[in-house]
């Protein structure tokens, strides 16, 4: 969500998450946590979690014995007496600092959290289950003929999370996803783009919105209800905010996806994970990559052997490589996300088309970008092997709480393929279902809106006309508009 273009000391500056960079005492003191009851306490790289009302102790030692100044710089969050006894008095984050009579310095941040939100109702079976490296969907028939829908941005920000709220303190967003529910339910599989953490151990966006100056991407597990609701089959969430709260935010998150039963790419565990997913449609085996360009330097707050494990860096290398594994494993289609470009703008850049260029001569077969926050134009590339690689520069954001014009249009990707005589997968046709947020529409917040009134039930207003005529000026004709069920496959 940051400016791409934004100079790294502005990064940096007062990015709590990462505390004293360089620790400032040369490795003469080290941080030792401990508690009565462990099981509730997690320690990453200056990161310590502890659960609401729990106490801990943080001792920093050094190979002398100095005494140590120790304080909280937000006693409201969690305090700590001059022992280095720590206890969590609100959920939020805050930074304690030790500092010696030497004048050494060693900060921590400290993490208040809660438990976990139960899901909203039992977590259905999914239409894919994986088997031998490959979703399928048993109940499918190899038809050779599949339709596939594709989105931007899903995120769950500040107000997003405070008109979900409810009074039992749980959050239910699945309203938001009324007018767009049914149309899903006629692809043969559905993915979007991920573009927040799902952790209890970290402060929600909507109580803390900025960590360091940046923004913080950080939502209730039960975003995930909503999406299962929509209908979604998979998720990829390789984006600038994927490190916003560290190893244990990537973990939670990905707990959560399998919790839920999505497939999922973009993040991993360790480095023997498959990089991409590959997904049985209907009999055509089609591989799902997604990458990101920017991680807001917050990729700083994973370890070293760790972090080009954990997030999936973009770089040549890696799809050339990606892509010679997927048809190995018998991709017969390729189609790879980059979170990449210019925030709030409708024009891509040099940097984009550079990339795309290299991903579609690296034998990907149809590019999707995400990350603007708005629309972005289509275009076809032709590849040093004579082939036709589409490329939509940007998707926006299918759901935000943002308030620009730009931000709130999007549309829906449909791509429709199929097998020819000689046993050749190809991309039948392309279209797209223009749609808009609505802040609040008939007492719903944040609702996703077709624009077409055959698919929306006949809401037409001004702010639907505005929008449709921005799509239109960006699309300029270079696909085919969708309008109605008639022409999606049934």
């Amino acid at each position: 969500m940051t400016n791409h273009n934004q100079k790294k000391n502005n990064i940096l500056k007062n990015l709590i998450c990462i505390s004293t960079i360089a620790l400032l005492i040369v490795g003469i003191i080290e941080v030792e946590v401990q508690a009565a009851d462990n099981k509730h306490i997690s320690v990453q790289k200056r990161i310590v979690s502890l659960k609401l009302g729990q106490a801990t102790n943080i001792n920093y030692t050094a190979n002398q014995n100095n005494d140590v100044e120790y304080y909280s710089n937000n006693r409201m969050v969690a305090t700590i007496d001059p022992n280095g006894n720590i206890i969590g008095n609100m959920i939020g984050s805050t930074t304690v600092v030790g500092k010696d009579k030497g004048g050494d310095v060693l900060e921590t941040v400290v993490i208040v959290y809660r438990d976990l939100l139960e899901p909203l109702s039992e977590i259905s079976e999914p239409r894919y289950t994986l088997e031998n490296g490959v979703y399928t969907n048993k109940s499918a028939k190899n038809t050779n003929d599949a339709l596939l829908m594709f989105t931007g941005d899903l995120m769950c920000q500040t107000r997003q999370q405070e008109a979900g709220k409810t009074e039992d303190g749980t959050y239910v967003f699945n309203d938001s996803f009324n007018m767009v529910k049914d149309i899903f339910s006629k692809a043969d599989f559905v993915a979007g783009n991920l573009e927040s953490l799902l952790s209890n151990t970290s402060p929600y966006m909507s109580e803390e919105k900025e960590l360091g100056g940046q923004p913080h991407c950080n939502g209730p597990s039960t975003y995930l209800d909503a999406l299962k609701y929509a209908g979604f089959d998979a998720l990829v969430n390789s984006n600038n905010h994927i490190a916003d709260d560290g190893e244990m935010g990537i973990l939670q998150t990905l707990d959560l996806l399998e919790q839920y039963k999505f497939a999922y790419t973009g993040s991993f565990r360790d480095k023997d994970e498959q990089r991409f997913i590959i997904v049985d449609v209907n009999g055509i085996k089609i591989a799902l990559m997604s990458y990101s360009e920017d991680f807001n330097e917050k990729d700083i707050t994973l370890d070293e052997d760790i972090k080009e494990v954990m997030i999936n860096r973009y770089t040549k290398e890696a799809i050339e490589k990606d892509v010679k594994d997927a048809k190995a494993m018998g991709a017969e289609y390729i189609i790879a996300y980059n979170h990449w470009g210019e925030e709030y703008t409708n024009d891509y850049n040099e940097d984009q088309a550079k990339s795309a260029e290299e991903m579609a001569n690296a034998g990907v077969d149809f590019i999707i970008g995400s990350h603007p926050h708005a629309l972005q134009t289509f275009e076809v590339i032709k590849t040093r092997d004579n082939r036709k690689v589409p490329v939509v520069y940007s998707l926006g954001n299918f759901i935000s709480h943002q308030y620009k014009p730009v931000t709130k249009d999007n549309f829906i990707l449909t791509l429709n393929l199929k097998r020819d005589k000689e046993g050749k997968v190809y991309l039948a046709d392309e279209g797209y279902i223009p749609c808009y947020v609505f802040e609040e529409y008939d007492s719903i917040p944040y609702l996703v809106t077709p624009i077409s009134k055959d698919f929306n039930g006949g809401i037409e207003n001004s702010e639907l006309n505005e929008s449709y005529m921005r799509i239109q000026d960006v699309v300029n004709a270079t696909m085919p508009e969708i309008t109605s069920y008639s022409q999606l496959k049934k």
